[in-house]
């Protein structure tokens, strides 16, 4: 058995005892996600569709369960895919932003695929934690995320996707992990572990394993954290902070690379019991400073976007009891482009949402958020995609 056969072996084995030893205190709860999208692609010639129109249910439940202190968290899911998007092939534009992300151990089975709709079976969420004195090993697929920004995923690029992402809003994957936590008085530690396959990023070959360590201190007048670790085959290190500013959340993230430095900051202020409002901008040396230089695909696992300067905006407004409303917008400082974005949620009851969202790329040809960003010598075009959808959430 070789090296990668066995660690898998090994998680598979740790989260089959977690489960057996959490049958002793289990809690346990479903949920159903429906969504339904309309998009304008704006990919002309590099996809076999232009306009798509998809249907994404999940049907997950979640365990979690303990036993002599030890913790277990278990979740499967059912996913159906209907609409045109299924059937093209996997490196489709329109279909790759429909797919779950490549993990590290194989837990996702099609169940079926046929004219229109395909359906999966997956473990989302598999893990043990095991207490150890003071401390805490975790070990298998969870949920984890780094860092003090809201939505900027500067450090966060274990569980949140960008902004512009396409699907269902609260669909959030796990990742194949084993992390260590460690606390005493104000200070924190934690170590983690997070392995994938190995992935292409335009035509360079990088393992998507991201290990590291974060130490943490706790002040009364600031939080401080201090990051290092090799993410993605590469040396990085990085200091955050968070701190209150007269009823204001001030946050800010840091990330270097050889000598190329990443630096986020934010500010989050409550006006009012209904009105919210965040603010965060980032600069990336990994970025460019003309729309010339713009790649197709960003060429660096460590930068998800493609200039160097950014503005992200929020505001959310809760006009009545029940409604809530949230427009937002990432503008590009360097072609002076923005992605627009508006949502209005429905509380129907404590464990219903609906929810109804729109987007549209502003910008003019040449630009990131446009119709035509780039345009190739065959005709061929590629922009941010315009977005429709509506969202159902319940828990049962």
């Amino acid at each position: 058995m070789n090296r990668t056969a066995l660690i898998k072996t090994a998680l598979f084995s740790i989260c089959f005892f977690g489960s057996t030893l959490a049958s002793a205190n289990v809690r346990s709860r479903g949920d159903l996600r429906l969504w339904g999208g309309a998009r304008q692609l704006n990919h002309i010639g590099l996809s076999q569709w232009d306009r798509t129109m998809d249907t994404y249910g999940v049907l997950g439940n979640q365990w979690n369960g303990s036993f002599s202190g030890i913790r277990f968290e278990f979740r499967p899911e059912f996913r159906l895919l209907a609409g045109d998007s299924v059937g093209l092939p996997e490196k489709d534009i329109a279909r790759m932003s429909v797919q779950p992300p490549s993990q590290f151990v194989k837990m996702q089975w099609r169940l079926f695929s046929g004219k229109g709709s395909e359906g999966f079976f997956s473990i989302e969420r598999a893990n043990v934690t095991i207490p150890i004195g003071d401390a805490e090993l975790s070990v298998g697929r969870k949920v984890l995320s780094l860092g003090t920004l809201k939505v900027i995923p500067l450090w966060n690029r274990l569980s949140r996707p960008l902004p512009t992402a396409y699907g269902p809003d609260a669909l959030i994957f796990g990742r194949d992990q084993a992390s260590l936590r460690y606390q005493t008085g104000n200070y924190s530690f934690f170590g983690f572990w997070v392995e994938g396959p190995v992935l292409p990023s335009n035509e360079t070959i990088y393992r998507d394993r991201m290990v590291g360590g974060e130490i943490t201190g706790f002040y009364d007048w600031i939080e401080i954290h201090l990051m290092a670790g090799q993410w993605f085959e590469r040396n990085v290190f990085g200091v955050a902070f968070a701190k209150d500013l007269g009823g204001a959340t001030w946050a800010g993230e840091s990330l270097f690379h050889e000598n190329i430095a990443q630096i986020g900051t934010g500010l989050e202020y409550a006006w009012s019991p209904t009105v919210t409002s965040l603010i965060e901008g980032l600069y990336s040396g990994l970025g460019v400073k003309h729309p010339d230089d713009y790649e197709v695909a960003p060429s660096d696992p460590l930068f998800g976007f493609r200039a160097q300067y950014y503005v992200y905006g929020q505001l959310r407004y809760q006009f009545v009891t029940d409604f809530t409303f949230q427009p937002s917008v990432i503008f590009n400082a360097i072609d002076y482009s923005a992605w627009t974005a508006a949502r209005l949620e429905w509380a129907m009851s404590e464990n219903t949402d609906i929810a109804i969202q729109g987007s549209v790329p502003i910008g003019i040809s040449g630009t990131e958020f446009s119709r035509h960003a780039f345009t190739f010598p065959n005709g061929a075009s590629l922009g941010s995609p315009s977005l429709a959808s509506i969202e159902l959430k319940t828990f049962f």
